[in-house]
């Protein structure tokens, strides 16, 4: 999304930290679009930068808010084209601070085939060190949902609807998976898709990638809404490999589940928008009717 003007430069803008990088007269623009951190296009002469204000307290089930995890894997993908270039994680008074090379591009509007050919390229490329491994298989990710719904002080209703799968085990080749590739972390650049927004990397499933990315719920909550369906099929058409499509629609039942649950979660844990959750969550329960055999 555009920059909103400021009149005047956030606190961060003088820190010394952030001054090693950013001229004192630069011009500061608010970004909006993320849920969670802050984040500003920065124009001082003939550069454009985005900082990123970490939130002290952003890290979610399924989610985490990991500023270390996102400059790691910034630095791996350099000359990928896949990420923006980064320059520095400063650690400011107000906190953790990431500076990357702003990239022009539309968000949100990358097409789903180039979206599934992107992924497909991330998961070609061996991960960087250190990254969190994901629960894999259909008794990980089972598990990993009950925990989510143990946390919540309503959704019983939600405890019958756990589809029942024959057993799936994790995947054989666990890959660098991007963690949060909704369509809001997209950008439709000249030369491609450009994924932002890379807090939460993981090791894992290529599947899991798949299932944030079509998930409905999520393309409530950080799109235009669900993914129509011919949309969908054109982004697993794109991805390309009928092993890793095929194994994703054999979780997707307990992924659209695990999904349900974290939107119950965050609609206790996030009061103001807690309509939006509970919205979300009765699409990804309708996706999870229709996947389920």
């Amino acid at each position: 999304m555009p920059p909103t003007p400021q009149h005047g430069a956030p606190r961060i803008a003088r820190d010394p930290a952030i001054l090693k990088w950013v001229p004192p007269g630069a011009r500061w623009g608010r970004l909006h679009g993320g849920r969670t951190n802050r984040t500003w296009r920065v124009e001082g002469g003939t550069t454009a930068l985005v900082v990123k204000l970490y939130a002290r307290a952003g890290d979610t089930p399924l989610f985490p808010n990991d500023p270390g995890a996102e400059f790691a894997a910034l630095r791996h993908l350099e000359g990928q084209g896949l990420a923006p270039q980064p320059l520095a994680l400063a650690q400011t008074v107000d906190g953790p601070c990431l500076i990357y090379r702003h990239v022009a591009g539309q968000q949100g509007r990358v097409a789903p085939v180039a979206m599934g050919k992107a992924l497909r390229r991330l998961h070609g490329i061996a991960p960087p060190h250190g990254l969190r491994p994901l629960p894999g298989g259909s008794a990980a990710i089972m598990a990993q949902a009950r925990r989510i719904l143990a946390d919540c002080a309503k959704g019983t209703h939600l405890q019958a609807l756990c589809p029942d799968l024959p057993d799936i085990p994790a995947a054989s080749r666990p890959v660098f998976l991007h963690g949060d590739p909704v369509p809001a972390n997209a950008l439709d650049t000249a030369d491609g898709p450009c994924l932002i927004d890379w807090q939460c990397p993981a090791i894992g499933d290529p599947a899991e990638d798949l299932a944030i990315c079509l998930s409905p719920a999520m393309g409530c909550l950080y799109g235009d809404g669900p993914l129509p369906d011919q949309s969908a099929f054109a982004l697993l058409t794109g991805y390309g490999d009928a092993g890793v499509v095929a194994r994703y629609r054999a979780l997707a039942p307990l992924f659209h589940w695990r999904m349900a649950v974290y939107c119950q979660w965050r609609a206790e844990q996030d009061a103001p928008n807690a309509g939006l959750h509970l919205k979300a969550q009765d699409l990804e329960l309708a996706a999870l009717r229709a996947a389920v055999p």
